[in-house]
């Protein structure tokens, strides 16, 4: 069994797949990738010579997690969802297999939001809303504040709009209101909450 590598002695090497090894050196975890394999990895996430470890290995947890532990591969999506969800989107679209990249169905959170977003920027996007149970509420109604594209900064607008719709429709980013369909209204300064 041959223990050396470029980081020293290892004290234990363990084959996770073919062409795939984890090496423990002074109790820290190194992972040597075949050429043949690590060619398979987009260039822009792969190392030159194969060795993975610290920050480079979460890469690894995402192309491969049946290889991982679920913690470890929970961390490292987490990672990359919150700091770098344009790699996550990319690498999370894409299924690698030995030698063949194939392209799948997937979207992180964020890049699905900002996609929303976009789609929505010069729409009347919710604010805040207040049910028919608020003084200036009809009954059966959802009273939305809404600003274009969603941005409080931007010009605002409050919209009736019936509560079942309102229910049906409404993403998780808040509910577009369509000024041909909604019927806007004119509030006092102070808002709903009179």
């Amino acid at each position: 069994m041959l223990l050396d590598t470029p980081f020293g002695k290892a004290s234990s090497k363990k084959v996770m797949k073919r062409n795939m090894t984890k090496y423990i050196v002074d109790k820290k975890e190194y992972i040597y990738v075949a050429p043949i394999v690590n060619d398979t990895i987009p260039e822009e996430f792969r190392t030159e010579s194969g060795w993975y470890f610290n920050g480079s290995a979460k890469i690894l947890h995402l192309i491969y997690p049946e290889l991982f532990p679920p913690k470890e591969v929970t961390c490292s999506c987490n990672y990359y969802m919150n700091k770098h969800p344009e790699i996550y989107e990319y690498l999370k679209s894409t299924e690698f297999t030995q030698l063949i990249v194939m392209p799948t169905k997937f979207a992180s959170t964020e890049a699905h939001r900002r996609r929303w977003y976009e789609q929505n920027k010069r729409n009347f996007v919710e604010i805040q809303s207040w049910g028919d149970s608020d003084n200036e509420v009809d009954p059966g109604f959802v009273l939305v504040e809404a600003a274009i594209g969603g941005d409080a900064n931007n010009y605002r607008s409050y919209f009736m709009v019936p509560e079942q719709e309102y229910r049906l429709d409404n993403s998780s980013y808040g509910f577009v209101c369509n000024p041909e369909i909604h019927e806007q209204r004119e509030l006092d300064d102070e808002g709903s909450n009179d």
